[in-house]
């Protein structure tokens, strides 16, 4: 069996001489030819003729699973005759290989490619299979891992350890949101124990060539030492192309002024933009002949069909130290995290290489300067001085500020921050998430009032909803609905616009009043909302408005942030309360005015009636608000609540003169210092009181100042 350890006796010859003593002692040999073929796997014992597998080696079954010995056996007396035996070892396979993975993707680089938008069953790569072993070892079977669902693999029909790997029937590719794809294929073979083998597709998403490779600097400046060998490092330019495929993968070629030193001593990595030097480099001779620092341009072109390409000037810098800076992987480093992550989170890590050995490429980051978001002289970031590992020292907040940028340095440790060393910008992008709710600006407090003419037509816009939310992109996309108090289905709102409209006829309404509930939700997921109360009063006493302006202008911009909210709801509330506090003085006043009055004209008069005058004039009584309606003479009905505030005039002597007293806000009627929804005459009436004493006078000076109040408001 193959991998038997050494030691391990696999056959054994036996010869018989029927002589005695030495004539009779039979010694075991393996044949010159056997010898030279197989000495080094297998042995044998001289006197016991076992056949072994020698320490220094092991059998194959795979190298070889047939070995022919040729053994010979002689005795120790004069003039032996040797007899020879031909010995048959069969190898017997275990399984000792796995299963090996081929990948073909057609492309110079090794990485397979799919067209954005690709259709199901399109071809990114072949793969090719193979196990050493025989029989069930041999076999194999082999599927992509289920976490990619992207592809898959199909057997071909000729061979069954081909395949092809393509696109799923549900995969869809968008290179902006995802560009490269890590497939991994696994292979199980099928020994007892199973051998497992992976490999990995790494497969990119095509896109057009529309961008022009960039430069991470205006000006390369490099250093190197003197006597250095044939293609040491000099340094590296870096060019970013954002398209995807050979539309972003960046060539470089020296362009160079013929005998130059630059021609003579330098060349670059086509596809890595690396420079190297090509000759040794004399600093003395390059000096007496003026040619330093060493100054030549280098193209970065593109591989698309329309080759877009740019030109970056580079100095070298040749210097009697026997030094090397570090330097990063890449010139510019992108982070995303999303706000109001906890503290101490790690974002990414850079990474910087000093080629020289040990102490001396011992690397130390630091933040050199900030370019863009420090908040206060403070950047909200740390780097490990050890590591490169950046990470946050206090929660982040995309509304506050939604990218930073600085630029990190790597020095040697030894040298410390005087010696040489490298930067590389990294920016990192703050994420928003859903964590502002909207916020009503129009209306501007719960419960306001708009009052609307019933000729108004269907599809009159009454006034607009609008609301602000602090957040951004989806978050912010608003959607404004009715949610309760729509009678009938008066009204509708345009859930983009937030346009309130007439949905019905209101030809036919007198007087109505509706108290509408709003809501406005943003986009997240789980979304977030406001709702707010708005009364809408229809009624024929107010005029038809063709043109008009919408209220909400006036308190545009007025909300920038939820604090003003805030300062402005608790302004509002501090005003509401001051109005109802005068409302309250005003009853109380009122009450007493009119005891007064019926125990004045009681006192003179006892035989009127209680609530009459001596001149026969009607005096005020507050009506009876425990009734739930009210009927009017026109047939309709109104509620209690619209009724409180409205007087009820006790009946007099017949042919009193009734005066009407109108308030001073056009389309209301005012009774006992309350604003009543009905401009009706008949269920509004006063008659001149005889007597004016200082509280009524007094009570009407309040009872006008409120109404002012309440017009301001």
């Amino acid at each position: 069996m193959e991998n038997s350890p050494p030691g391990t006796v696999i056959a054994r010859v036996r010869a018989r001489d029927r002589d005695a003593d030495l004539n009779g002692a039979v010694v075991y040999s393996f044949s010159p030819l056997t010898q030279q073929r197989h000495g080094h796997l297998l042995g044998i014992k001289p006197d016991s003729g076992k056949i072994y597998v020698k320490s220094t080696a092991s059998l194959d079954h795979e190298q070889s699973s047939v070995h022919l010995l040729s053994v010979t056996a002689v005795d120790r007396g004069p003039d032996p005759v040797p007899v020879h035996v031909t010995v048959v070892i069969h190898v017997e396979d275990v399984n000792d290989n796995p299963p090996t993975i081929s990948v073909n993707t057609l492309t110079a680089d090794g990485m397979a490619e799919v067209a954005e938008n690709s259709t199901p069953g399109t071809f990114v790569a072949y793969v090719a299979v193979a196990d050493a072993d025989s029989g069930v070892n041999g076999d194999f079977r082999c599927a992509v891992a289920a976490s990619d669902d992207h592809f898959t693999l199909r057997q071909q029909t000729f061979a069954d350890s081909e395949y092809q790997l393509v696109t799923s029937e549900t995969a869809e590719f968008d290179r902006e949101r995802k560009d490269r794809h890590d497939v991994t294929i696994t292979c199980i073979d099928g020994g007892s124990p199973a051998l497992t083998s992976n490999a990995v597709v790494r497969v990119r998403v095509r896109d057009d060539n529309d961008n022009t490779p960039r430069f991470s600097r205006d000006l390369y400046e490099f250093r190197i030492d003197e006597n250095c060998k044939v293609g040491t490092p000099v340094g590296v330019v870096a060019a970013t192309d954002d398209d995807a495929g050979a539309n972003g993968e960046v060539e470089y070629r020296l362009q160079v002024t013929s005998g130059s030193a630059a021609e003579r001593l330098m060349l670059i990595g086509a596809y890595t933009g690396q420079i190297f030097t090509r000759a040794e480099i004399d600093r003395e001779e390059l000096s007496a002949t003026d040619e330093l620092p060493i100054e030549f341009d280098v193209v970065a072109r593109d591989r698309g069909v329309e080759v877009q390409w740019s030109v970056i000037h580079v100095r070298v810098f040749v210097d009697d130290v026997d030094d090397e800076p570090p330097r990063f992987e890449r010139a510019r480093y992108d982070f995303e995290v999303a706000e109001n992550q906890p503290a101490e989170l790690e974002i990414g890590r850079v990474i910087a290489v000093d080629r020289d050995q040990s102490p001396n490429n011992r690397v130390v980051y630091s933040v050199a300067s900030v370019i863009h978001g420090d908040v206060g002289g403070l950047l909200p970031f740390r780097v490990d001085p050890e590591t490169g590992t950046i990470s946050t020292h206090e929660s982040l907040d995309h509304e506050r500020r939604s990218n930073y940028r600085f630029i990190v340095s790597a020095h040697n440790r030894e040298s410390g921050s005087l010696g040489p060393s490298s930067m590389t910008t990294v920016s990192v992008s703050v994420l928003d998430v859903n964590d502002h709710r909207p916020l009503f600006t129009s209306p501007l407090w719960s419960n306001q009032t708009i009052g609307v003419s019933s000729r108004a037509p269907v599809g009159y816009v009454i006034t607009h909803l609008r609301a602000v939310d602090l957040d951004s992109a989806m978050f912010a996309q608003l959607t404004y609905r009715i949610v309760a108090g729509n009678r009938r289905d008066t009204f509708a709102v345009n859930p983009v616009t937030g346009a309130l409209t007439i949905a019905a006829d209101v030809g036919h309404i007198v007087f109505d009043d509706f108290l509408l509930r709003v809501s406005v939700e943003d986009g997240g997921r789980p979304s977030l909302s406001d709702t707010t109360e708005l009364r809408v009063v229809i009624s024929r006493d107010i005029a038809l408005v063709t043109t008009t302006q919408d209220p909400s202008i006036i308190f545009s911009g007025v909300l920038a942030s939820e604090h003003t909210a805030v300062v402005l709801a608790v302004t509002l509330a501090v005003i509401l309360t001051a109005i109802m506090a005068i409302a309250v003085t005003i009853c109380i006043l009122r009450r007493r005015a009119h005891s007064r009055r019926v125990f004045r004209a009681t006192s003179e008069s006892p035989g009127l009636p209680k609530g009459s005058t001596a001149g026969g004039k009607a005096v005020w009584g507050c009506p009876d608000t425990s009734n739930n309606d009210t009927e009017l003479p026109n047939g309709a009905v109104r509620q209690a609540s619209d009724s409180v505030g409205s007087f009820r005039q006790q009946e007099a002597a017949l042919g009193d003169e009734l005066h009407f007293h109108q308030s001073p806000i056009r389309g209301y009627s005012e009774c006992n210092g309350r604003m009543t929804s009905f401009n009706d005459r008949n269920h509004c009436m006063t008659s001149s009181l005889q007597h004016v004493d200082p509280s009524a006078a007094r009570l009407k000076q309040i009872q006008v100042s409120l109404s002012h109040l309440l017009v301001m408001s």
